[in-house]
């Protein structure tokens, strides 16, 4: 529904009418299986390689999706695919941002000790 929004409502309704639009709105697929087919179609989902890979390309995606329902029913859909615990998929962004933080300190401290 999101891409189909995205169009410009009023071209369409004019050039198929509002019938049209609606069937526009009716086969646009939703994010999730946009997000999930994206994901498996870059590597295999039948390897034990190619589910780590999924996941980890899952993480910065969901990272951007707000907490909720959806991001949760997501991040399950995810896990089961890849055969992980929900939770290693969903607070993995999480550890990376701590990871970070904690860094991106020392290496200005170090900065502005060699100054």
């Amino acid at each position: 529904v999101q891409v189909v929004r995205r169009l410009r409502q009023k071209p369409l309704v004019r050039d198929g009418g509002e019938a049209a639009w609606h069937a526009a709105v009716d086969a646009a697929l939703p994010l999730s299986a946009v997000l999930i087919g994206t994901l498996t179609e870059q590597t295999r989902p039948d390897t034990l390689d190619g589910r780590a890979r999924i996941a980890e390309s899952a993480r910065p995606l969901l990272a951007r999706i707000p907490a909720g329902a959806f991001r949760t029913a997501l991040v399950d859909e995810i896990a089961n695919l890849c055969r992980l615990p929900a939770q290693q998929v969903a607070d993995a962004p999480a550890e990376a941002a701590a990871t970070e933080a904690t860094e991106a300190p020392a290496e200005e401290t170090e900065t502005k000790e060699e100054s």
